[in-house]
């Protein structure tokens, strides 16, 4: 497929702008553009890095969640089962609300939400708004090269000390288990004979 293009170095490296593809774009209109391409181009300023913050600016939480989950790769495929599980039990109804939008008063109601159900849940989904919102500042950029997202909105919980305390799950047996854990073991019976 054939498309026009604007050429020009901008701090000493080649720029390539696509202005459109032929058929889709008449000569003449390929032509303006060409002609104002080259004056960005001659201020310093990348299109191809203006419309790529341009998209970026406007990014879902459910567009940074796939981003998030193609850069990962080395996600085990039940923690990408718990982030799915999350992104639909306790953002449903941000998936498609730009990142940009979502503010620090939004995070902490929706943590109080969360909490009434399960304060472990609640913290939980908070640590991956939080994880999610920290590869968005790192990932997209505006065209200085600045992050597009440089606060990250859950802190607000950390600033408020919103948190909830929840005792963390212990693996081992507590002193009062252990009895009734010692009689089940030895009322087992081997599969194996010996």
């Amino acid at each position: 497929m054939k498309s026009f293009q604007a050429y020009r170095k901008v701090g000493g490296k080649p720029v390539r702008v696509t202005l459109g593809r032929f058929p889709d774009m008449a000569i003449e209109q390929a032509r303006r553009n060409a002609q104002a391409a080259p004056s960005k181009l001659a201020d310093g300023i990348n299109p191809n890095l203006e419309k790529k913050a341009a998209r970026a600016r406007g990014l879902t939480l459910g567009e940074v969640f796939a981003d998030y989950l193609k850069d990962r790769k080395t996600l085990k495929l039940r923690t990408i089962a718990d982030y799915r599980q999350l992104m639909d039990k306790a953002f449903q109804d941000w998936q498609r609300k730009p990142v940009a939008d979502i503010t620090r008063d939004m995070v902490a109601n929706r943590h109080c939400q969360l909490g009434k159900h399960s304060e472990a849940r609640a913290n939980l989904a908070m640590r991956f708004l939080r994880a999610l919102l920290n590869f968005a500042a790192g990932e997209y950029e505006d065209e200085q090269g600045a992050p597009l997202f440089p606060g990250n909105p859950v802190t607000r919980i950390s600033h408020k000390r919103a948190w909830y305390a929840v005792e963390r799950r212990r693996t081992f047996i507590k002193e009062h288990q252990f009895r009734p854990w010692s009689e089940a073991v030895m009322g087992l019976t081997s599969e194996h004979p010996g």
